[in-house]
């Protein structure tokens, strides 16, 4: 069941925000935050996200995690897509405490890191079970030049980065079929990510 959903979209304050909860079977609740959609505010925030600390929808998503660890019970998952999975890492890792404790795991899918200031943050160091996931391609091209086998031109990476939103369609649209016939979420998610062993 899909609940508590909530939309910011601000000029003023260049501010672009979506989340929701999906109750699943066996009481595990997955908050849930969008990433950048196609108007000129996310976009503009997404650019300030490398130069700021602090967007207005990184402290969005740490209120609607504390207000959903207020309403619903038993243990959370927290995750998003590209500026969205920065955002359940954000929002992760300021929580109280108390709400950290109920977070099974984190799903990053492609999000983008953090200034450093963040990352030396006690809360940010106390996250755990952080899972990432990249589209296969992408993942592979990374890994190789990672190894130094390859190497990609920097007008080449616009493409790759197109060619990821692409490429995860038909796998949002299977993992929403196999909920749908019954199928675990740990397991479909297990299915296209790794486990940072964090």
């Amino acid at each position: 069941m899909l609940t508590g959903f909530r939309q910011v979209h601000d000029e003023k304050k260049t501010e672009q925000f979506s989340a929701l909860t999906l109750r699943l079977p066996g009481g595990l609740h997955y908050v849930t935050f969008r990433g950048t959609d196609d108007t000129i505010v996310g976009w503009k925030e997404d650019c300030l996200l490398t130069v700021m600390d602090e967007i207005p929808a990184q402290r969005d998503a740490l209120d609607y995690l504390t207000w959903a660890a207020s309403v619903y019970p038993g243990k959370l998952a927290v995750g998003g897509h590209s500026k969205g999975g920065n955002l359940a890492m954000y929002a992760a890792a300021m929580a109280p405490e108390s709400v950290q404790e109920r977070i099974g795991n984190i799903y990053n899918n492609d999000g983008p890191g953090f200034q450093e200031k963040i990352l030396q943050t006690e809360g940010y160091r106390r996250i755990k079970h952080i899972v990432m996931a990249l589209p296969e391609d992408i993942a592979n091209r990374l890994s190789a030049l990672q190894s130094g086998s390859s190497s990609i031109r920097e007008d080449a990476w616009q493409a790759l980065l197109d060619a990821a939103g692409k490429a995860m369609k038909p796998k949002t649209d299977a993992i929403y079929q196999a909920l749908e016939d019954g199928e675990s979420f740990e397991s479909q998610m297990a299915l296209y990510s790794y486990d940072t062993g964090v």
